[in-house]
């Protein structure tokens, strides 16, 4: 995470805040939205969703499964 991000219950900005995953995070993510603007991750027992404008990716994530 390239800042403090949260994890939301859905792939929208006005979603649920489950969280704040802390910065320098490194997570895997397990699938994409549509247009892979949007991460579905897991951190610390809750599984939700972080805006990609807030990650950095480091390998090609649009091979992930879109849910």
């Amino acid at each position: 995470m390239n800042y403090n991000v949260n994890l939301r219950a859905r792939p929208e900005s006005d979603a649920e805040i489950l969280l704040t995953i802390p910065y320098n995070t490194v997570l895997s993510a397990a699938g994409r939205n549509l247009n892979a603007t949007w991460w579905l991750v897991s951190y610390d027992g809750q599984t939700g969703w972080v805006d990609g404008q807030y990650v950095a990716v480091e390998l090609p994530c649009n091979e992930l499964p879109v849910r």
